[in-house]
């Protein structure tokens, strides 16, 4: 690879990465004058915007064809749906979304070496990241979120998204999957100070949901409903959208494709282990979110796939307004 490339080093990288012969003979040129070895040939072949335009376009080919939401069963009985939520939040209080989700999701040598409060204070960073990454996407589809908007978040560790919801936003309540991170949680708000941010145990929340009649407007949720069943994430959305007042926004990530899964709750129920806490993926089918969505009277805005998942899977971040107030104009 520290050999200086070749002409015929080009016209492989142009076959390999981008699909096609190179031009001319001074293009081949240039491309060579500008890579004293053959690594940076291929490096700067395979960052450039054509190659990743090629991936994409390949990529989106191969989707449809993986793309099979038949082998994920939403439909379950009372009963079922029952002991799959008192399962899947006994689970959560217990180990969070489980040791797995360190591993896959959260680079441990960022934190396992680090002191009490340098873990907290970048947690506090990560919050500000992810509502960032909200804003990105109002900017993107020019959607001015009202500075006083109140927010509804459903997650785990959601207490560090409350700081950099009360520092731009109004109002925030997050209702907290896991256990030790409610604790923590309302530690870690009381100590920094925090207004006007609440935090709820999820199982507090879904109990008392209909009698506070609680509405925001936005709702919010990022990394916590692929860790439940489908039948549970899909309850869970189904309780969030239904507390959105007219012309909120709902924001929110799921998977709707794991490779080699497929969710039946017979077989499930029938394998559960209460000793395991290395913690689950799971997917839900676009359609049964897009239905959700209309039930609700939220019209997608944008949805779009993204990397939270990894290698594993298509997973998906929705962005959809309720109908009712108008909306500002579009070109304001």
């Amino acid at each position: 690879m520290d050999r200086p490339p070749s002409w015929n080093d080009v016209a492989q990288c142009y076959r390999l990465f981008l699909e096609r012969d190179v031009e001319d003979a001074s293009v081949a040129l240039m491309q060579l004058a500008g890579a004293p070895a053959l690594w940076d040939l291929i490096h700067r072949f395979a960052i450039s915007t054509e190659a990743m335009r090629r991936r994409i376009h390949r990529a989106s080919g191969h989707i449809s064809d993986m793309y099979d939401p038949s082998v994920v069963e939403t439909e379950v009985s009372d009963a079922q749906r029952e002991e799959l939520l008192e399962r899947t939040l006994a689970r959560w209080e217990r180990c969070g979304r489980g040791f797995a989700y360190d591993h896959l999701f959260r680079d441990p040598r960022l934190f396992d070496d680090r002191s009490a409060r340098w873990n907290r204070e970048k947690r506090f960073e990560f919050g500000h990241e992810e509502l960032e990454r909200l804003f990105v996407t109002a900017r993107r589809n020019r959607v001015a979120l009202k500075p006083d908007a109140s927010v509804l978040a459903l997650g785990c560790d959601i207490a560090f998204l409350g700081a950099a919801v009360a520092d731009r936003l109004g109002p925030f309540v997050g209702v907290e999957a896991g256990g030790a991170a409610f604790v923590q949680g309302c530690a870690a708000l009381r100590e920094r100070g925090t207004q006007h941010a609440e935090l709820l145990p999820l199982r507090s929340f879904l109990d008392t949901a209909i009698e506070r009649e609680r509405t925001c407007d936005i709702f919010y949720s990022v990394m916590l409903l692929q860790h439940a069943p489908p039948p549970v994430s899909f309850m869970l959305l189904d309780t969030g959208l239904g507390h959105l007042n007219p012309g909120g926004y709902a924001y929110f990530q799921v998977p709707c494709h794991i490779y080699d899964y497929r969710f039946a709750a017979d077989a499930y129920l029938s394998g559960f282990s209460e000793m395991d806490n290395s913690g689950e993926i799971h997917a839900l089918p676009q359609a049964h979110i897009l239905r959700l969505l209309a039930h609700h009277g939220l019209v997608p805005i944008e949805v779009l796939p993204e990397p939270r998942l990894g290698p594993m899977g298509f997973s998906f971040t929705f962005f959809a307004r309720k109908r009712g107030r108008a909306a500002p104009d579009a070109g304001a």
